[in-house]
């Protein structure tokens, strides 16, 4: 066992703060950045979960917006021979109300999406359960997210309003919540009667699978070079990234991170460093007796810095936990949370950093003391 490990262990009291600190800071950070990326993976689940190789977004458009695109791109595509399929998602964003005598009166502003449902449909989100897909089988008839059901409260089989047409709550999905905007699914045929369909010689975001789904970035690409900026096709996993990186990298989503990092370095920054401070003086003497046998300043400078490190291994542990504990609390409210190890090991090397500086503020303690000062 070595020196710090047993100080710490021996005066864990004095350390607890500085690990309290060190660990609600990773907890602030981590826990945000999970929670916005969360809420951003929400609202674009329908083409990051789609069962397509290629997304091709109209002209203009870096990420999903369920924008439309002019029909005359679908001959383009199938000009490629990896093309085997095309369909379009096509939907609209409009206000989903409870009819009049209902229970209560609530209104929701939510993106209805037609779905085809045959069994091999590429706008068939490949998490959609086929309870689900039944039920859209019947005409004006809708599928949500079931967070939707305690916010509007409503419950399956209620009458709703869908663009001021009549229909039916036929069952729940359980994997869209979202709280900016909620999706809700419907069928191709019911979308037209709702007059929600794109417009004639339109389509929404055009969703591509492969004869080879291997070469999906060589074919996005050539594809791109066909379409000479009249559409721009992603592979799936890619588009995903692009959108999620679109919604954390928003003005005020990114000020709000920001902001929310800078205040958990500088609280956990400013706890640790003066826990420390006050760990090491209130322990002085034995540090004061090594330097009087001759122990150098480069040795007790590694003794320092490594009990900072066993305190950051201790707070990173802490704080994982408790960010899995903070998803399984979202999960059971159908919060969206998206926890991520490439978030964690970004905000680990933070806490490395803190801790780092932490540990060169208490050095000052023994650099400004003088052994025969410290051992009367």
């Amino acid at each position: 066992m070595t020196i710090a490990l047993s100080i710490l262990l021996h005066e864990s009291r004095r350390y607890l703060g500085a690990i309290f600190a060190l660990s609600l800071s990773g907890i602030l950070i981590l826990g945000q950045i999970s929670l916005m990326s969360g809420i951003g993976g929400a609202t674009t689940a329908i083409v990051d979960r789609s069962r397509a190789d290629l997304i091709a977004l109209p002209a203009g458009d870096r990420s999903f917006a369920g924008g439309v695109q002019p029909d005359r791109n679908l001959p383009l595509l199938f000009m490629h021979p990896n093309v085997r399929q095309v369909q379009d998602l096509d939907g609209k964003s409009t206000l989903m109300a409870t009819v009049a005598g209902s229970a209560s009166r609530a209104q929701e502003q939510v993106y209805v999406v037609g779905i085809d449902l045959e069994s091999n449909s590429l706008t068939l989100p490949g998490d959609f359960p086929e309870s689900a897909r039944s039920a859209l089988l019947q005409p004006r008839t809708v599928v949500i997210d079931r967070s939707l059901l305690s916010r509007m409260g409503i419950q399956t089989g209620d009458r709703l309003t869908l663009n001021g047409r009549l229909v039916e709550l036929a069952g729940t999905v359980s994997t869209y919540p979202s709280v900016l905007r909620p999706v809700a699914f419907v069928s191709r045929d019911t979308l037209r009667l709702l007059d929600l369909n794109a417009p004639a010689h339109y389509v929404g975001t055009l969703l591509i699978g492969l004869h080879d789904p291997a070469s999906a970035e060589r074919t996005s690409a050539e594809l791109n070079e066909i379409a000479q900026g009249s559409f721009h096709a992603y592979p799936r996993e890619q588009l995903a990234h692009i959108n999620r990186r679109s919604f954390m990298t928003k003005q005020v989503i990114g000020l709000t991170l920001g902001f929310s990092a800078l205040l958990g370095l500088g609280i956990g920054l400013g706890v640790t460093s003066q826990s420390m401070r006050s760990a090491l003086l209130s322990e002085i003497r034995p540090f004061a007796a090594l330097r009087a046998l001759g122990v150098p300043m480069s040795a007790l400078r590694q003794i320092v810095f490594e009990l900072a490190l066993w305190m950051l291994g201790i707070s990173c542990v802490a704080m994982i936990v408790c960010v899995h504990l903070l998803a399984w609390a979202a999960d059971s409210y159908a919060v969206p949370f998206d926890f991520s190890w490439q978030a964690a090991i970004i905000v680990m090397a933070m806490l490395l950093g803190v801790a780092m500086l932490a540990g060169l503020s208490a050095l000052r303690v023994l650099k400004q003391a003088q052994p025969m000062d410290l051992l009367r």
